[in-house]
């Protein structure tokens, strides 16, 4: 992918530091320097200052986040007249992950900023690294052609590189904050209404420089690259559904998602069996993390069991045995894989879907086993007539939110013209 050498050379403009905190903020940036890819061979850099007007975010956690975050920044770059750098796309146990921590417990504005800065530099770290053996791209999944966009970069590790990593700094967090009764900020994971957030972005508008209390700051970003936080549903709330429901190219991005290309969605159609799409069925369930099954396991329950208690539990069950199911794809991290599908097959008497070729994703797609693994599930549920959760739960899996969206474009007609 020599696309992914794309290069940007200014290193953002920081201010001296003397609290601990930001001693570290400091050794994060002298630890990643550019976002050239390891690969490159030489050529020459493009300065931001001369080039197109550009926007780059903070990505962290697994593939319905990173996702999350790539259509928020899509639809923010498509108004804004900027265009976007689109991050790498990390596998779940290399991308970042975060402590929950939003910086809202303070009387100023500037603990939220330190907090997703942080954030912001862990996450070029945390690329730079995986990129140094491995890296994936969204472009080898997804059609954004009618984006204005150009890949990020992964970065090289090394302090003498010409080469910068595109944000160091963060420009906006894209929230308002409202005062609770005790003088603190009650809340900062609020988005701002979309024509002042959008109004903001496009201006170049930075954070508060150093006096607390600021809500705002008029003063323009240095460069051509405004630099944002973190920005999935945990940082920044119901963006696309509430604060910017009523733009047209929200409500397709928040529905229908990205199309695959053309090249993926061959590949992904001829890997898959045979299935009768008029009468097939996905059922998505998230099972805890193997961290997380402590207490099953000490009461002799695996993960297969745990899988059908929680069918048993839900409408989902009464569903799957109606006549017109003839069979069933299950989208799950149960393992072994073909221990839940037999259970699975059993409870409810239907043909569940074996996937021979599964393992051949990796190689056909040219992507890491992970999110290999990730893209042929994504396709082989949304390919079905009917979706399904085993919980409620489960509706708020990001990576669930992944497949409603590619479901709703491959089975449904265009919600309106984007505009």
């Amino acid at each position: 992918q020599g696309s992914r050498a794309e290069m940007v050379s200014s290193r953002t403009n920081s201010q001296p530091r003397s609290d601990a905190s930001q001693r570290t903020l400091g050794a994060l940036r002298k630890k990643v320097d550019t976002s050239a890819h390891p690969q490159h061979s030489g050529g020459s850099v493009k300065p931001l200052s001369s080039g197109p007007r550009l926007l780059s975010y903070a990505t962290h956690g697994g593939f319905g986040h990173q996702y999350t975050s790539l259509l928020r920044a899509l639809f923010i770059a498509a108004n804004t007249n900027r265009t976007l750098l689109v991050p790498p796309m990390m596998t779940h146990a290399d991308s970042l992950k975060i402590d929950g921590t939003k910086g809202c417990s303070s009387t100023s504005r500037l603990r939220e900023y330190s907090v997703k800065e942080r954030l912001l530099l862990r996450s070029n770290w945390a690329i730079t690294k995986t990129c140094e053996t491995h890296g994936d791209s969204f472009f080898q999944l997804f059609d954004m052609s009618q984006y204005s966009v150009r890949p990020r970069g992964c970065g090289v590790l090394g302090q003498r590189s010409p080469f910068r990593a595109p944000c160091f700094r963060v420009h906006d967090t894209l929230t308002i904050a409202p005062l609770a009764a005790d003088g603190h900020w009650a809340q900062c994971d609020t988005a701002r209404p979309c024509a002042q957030l959008l109004g903001n972005v496009s201006a170049g508008k930075q954070r508060p420089a150093r006096r607390a209390g600021l809500l705002f700051s008029p003063s323009e970003s240095r460069g051509n690259t405004h630099c944002l936080g973190p920005i999935n549903d945990y940082f920044v709330r119901h963006m696309l559904s509430v604060a910017c429901a009523h733009y047209p190219l929200a409500l397709e991005l928040r529905q229908r998602g990205l199309p695959l290309n053309r090249t993926a969605a061959h590949i992904l159609k001829h890997l898959m069996p045979d299935a009768t799409r008029s009468s097939s069925m996905c059922i998505y369930t998230r099972l805890p993390d193997e961290a997380e099954m402590g207490e099953h396991l000490i009461k002799g329950i695996n993960a297969s069991t745990l899988l059908l208690q929680r069918m048993n539990l839900s409408s989902v069950s009464t569903i799957a045995r109606g006549e017109h199911i003839k069979s069933i794809e299950l989208v799950s991290n149960c393992e072994p894989l073909h221990e839940c599908q037999h259970r699975l097959h059993h409870h409810f008497g239907k043909h569940v879907v074996v996937h021979p070729r599964r393992h051949l994703a990796p190689s056909k797609l040219g992507m890491t086993d992970a999110n290999a693994q990730i893209a042929y599930d994504l396709y082989r549920c949304a390919r079905c007539k009917f979706v399904h959760v085993a919980t409620p739960s489960d509706f708020t899996v990001d990576f669930f939110g992944a497949i409603q969206k590619l479901h709703a474009r491959m089975h449904r007609p265009a919600l309106s013209s984007v505009g």
